[in-house]
């Protein structure tokens, strides 16, 4: 047996879940997935869900074999959901991410429920090592997706 495989299964019977983080000879990949979704459309929360759905298949498709294998092997499948503003802002991101040299793929919805046909609602972006620096430096700009809350309270008199 090589050295690299007794490594592996060395590593996985010292740890019987395998952390977020792959120890590689090299250094530690933090295998994520960056999802980015429109937010000035107002989807409710199961169509904003199915649509970065969408943009994590394409996303997975578009992906790097031993980054999916760094990823699956994670087992938590890290998913990162940022904010769009609008759709301005989500083509900008992609302009922006595939001049970085970031494979995108834009999710187009088809209007049979809440959006109407032909609008952005997500963008996905490959597999990648949160721990790289051209990573990092390019991804540490944007901010997490948040929900806008909105609170009705009523009284009684």
């Amino acid at each position: 047996m090589d050295k690299d495989k007794e490594k592996q299964l060395t590593l996985k019977e010292e740890n019987p879940v395998i952390p977020e983080h792959v120890i590689t000879d090299k250094r530690e990949i933090n295998a994520v997935m960056y999802l980015f979704l429109n937010r000035d459309l107002h989807m409710s929360t199961g169509k904003a869900a199915a649509q970065v759905a969408h943009a994590a298949v394409q996303a997975y498709k578009l992906s790097k074999p031993e980054l999916i294998q760094a990823w699956e092997n994670g087992l938590h499948y890290t998913k990162l959901v940022m904010l769009a503003r609008d759709f301005e802002h989500l083509s900008l991101i992609q302009s922006y991410l595939d001049r970085r040299g970031f494979k995108t793929e834009l999710i187009i919805d088809e209007g049979m429920t809440e959006v109407d046909a032909h609008v952005a609602t997500a963008l996905g972006v490959e597999i990648v090592d949160k721990n790289d620096p051209h990573v990092k430096a390019t991804f540490e700009t944007f901010s997490l997706y948040r929900d806008l809350v909105r609170i009705n309270m009523e009284f009684d008199r």
